[in-house]
């Protein structure tokens, strides 16, 4: 876990490998490094940190949504930042449904939604929110009877699994 002098929580890594904690860090550095130059006015930057923040795992969907609105993003940011708000999606829908079926039940539905739109997790993204994502998506699509969806995501679901072992 990475803290700053007042104790905020910056990032966690994914898993506790040295090439996860290694890589966490350099996010860090990165969106501080550029969240400082947007502090001083780059646009460009500013919009930067938030991509870097996003990657963090920083912002929860709805001030994601709001900051997105707000900053000058570029085409390719832009389809970044979507990319990186389904993580996001995943991380707040697993922190709702830890111990409520009702509330799982619908975020798997959701992340099957999500998949069937096209719209999936970052490769480089967190591998729990990834192993979520594509174990929700293999159980729906195996109850509606789709068994090579059900088998890419269990397959997909697996990798994500591996990346967090390190």
């Amino acid at each position: 876990m990475f803290l700053d002098a007042e104790g905020e929580i910056l990032a966690q890594p994914p898993s506790r490998s040295v090439a996860s904690f290694e890589a966490t860090l350099e996010k860090v550095e990165r969106w501080r490094a550029l969240s400082a130059k947007a502090g001083k006015g780059d646009r460009k930057a500013a919009a930067e940190a938030f991509l870097a923040e996003l990657a963090l795992g920083r912002l929860g969907l709805e001030e994601a949504r709001a900051r997105m609105k707000e900053l000058s993003l570029t085409k390719e940011q832009r389809q970044q930042a979507e990319t990186w708000l389904v993580d996001v999606e995943v991380a707040d829908a697993m922190q709702k449904a830890r111990r409520d079926q009702d509330a799982m039940r619908k975020a798997q539905e959701r992340f099957f939604e999500l998949q069937a739109e096209g719209k999936v997790p970052p490769e480089d993204g967190n591998p729990v929110n990834a192993y979520y994502f594509w174990s929700g998506v293999a159980a729906i699509a195996s109850e509606r009877g789709q068994d090579d969806l059900a088998k890419k995501a269990q397959n997909r679901a697996q990798a994500a699994l591996k990346r967090l072992q390190g």
